[in-house]
């Protein structure tokens, strides 16, 4: 049943980002309730977006690469890529959309990293971290994302 529903939510995706269905833009219900997330390198090659109460939702990215998240609860956060080569004879086209959960706090800054090795995909969330010496550390309150609608139960 499990696989079902995920084929039935990847579908979707693909659907809503192949231009068949249009995907609303992320608007927070109150911007003094949200924290900024960089996404930089996941949206050059590849689309950002939010579980929300409606349904999946793209991310508003600015000019440096971040986007407005909210705070204090968990969240699913969500990735689509696709790529094609054209190989001659055929083309070839790969597609992924890995997601990922955590609990933004208040007052952090959060780094999405997208991740591709040899036709899989994947996401990892970042913490910025002064006192570390690249700046940055794994979010401890991420985990494999969830079907979205589920992502707010702790």
């Amino acid at each position: 049943m499990k696989k079902i529903v995920a084929g039935i939510i990847i579908a979707n995706l693909i659907l809503m980002l192949a231009g068949c269905v249009t995907m609303p833009t992320y608007q927070p219900q109150d911007i003094n309730k949200t924290v900024v997330m960089n996404v930089k390198d996941a949206n050059q090659v590849s689309t950002p977006m939010i579980c929300t109460d409606k349904g999946w939702n793209n991310l508003q990215v600015d000019t440096q690469g971040d986007t407005r998240i909210p705070y204090g609860k968990r969240i699913n956060i969500g990735t689509y890529f696709s790529n094609s080569d054209d190989l001659g004879t055929y083309v070839k086209t790969e597609t992924c959309t890995p997601t990922i959960s955590f609990i933004p706090r208040e007052n952090e800054k959060y780094y999405l990293n997208f991740l591709v090795n040899n036709g899989s995909c994947g996401l990892e969330i970042l913490r910025y971290s002064p006192t570390n010496k690249i700046g940055l550390v794994r979010e401890h309150t991420a985990r494999f994302g969830e079907p979205c609608g589920n992502a707010n139960k702790n």
